[in-house]
């Protein structure tokens, strides 16, 4: 899972951004300063690889009463990243976002974005309804 407000484990230095490539895991943040230069940037897909566990898809509502719809292996810390302005430009626009809805897991990131897509073609109404349990 990324790591979020931590430490590189190779020298102990904060990351928020980029991938400390020293150990192999994903660091939320900015450069790994083991190699002591910048990686390049990780997206969030790449930060929640294929192979990092069940996907979710999550509903967030904005200050602005909006909704955001997205996947993620880690829909809380996913929310966290953001709140930090690293993540969509809505919720660098319309944040902060407040976790309101997440699916049950799904097995792969193909059938969580599938999914996604749905949830995302429905009325404010019908999304409403998701969040409050009264549809599927």
């Amino acid at each position: 899972k990324p790591q979020i407000g931590t430490a590189c484990l190779a020298r102990g230095k904060p990351q928020i951004g980029t991938a400390c490539l020293a150990r192999g895991k994903p660091q939320i943040g900015t450069a790994c300063l083991a190699r002591g230069k910048p990686q390049s940037r990780v997206t969030p897909s790449v930060v929640e690889g294929p192979n990092m566990g069940n996907w979710y898809v999550y509903i967030a509502k904005a200050r602005t009463e909006r909704f955001y719809v997205g996947i993620s292996n880690g829909p809380e810390n996913r929310i966290i990243v953001h709140n930090l302005g690293k993540g969509s430009k809505f919720a660098i626009n319309q944040g902060p976002l407040q976790l309101v809805y997440v699916s049950s897991p799904f097995l792969n990131k193909s059938e969580a974005r599938k999914r996604e897509v749905q949830i995302k073609k429905w009325s404010r109404f019908k999304k409403l309804k998701l969040i409050k349990g009264d549809w599927i």
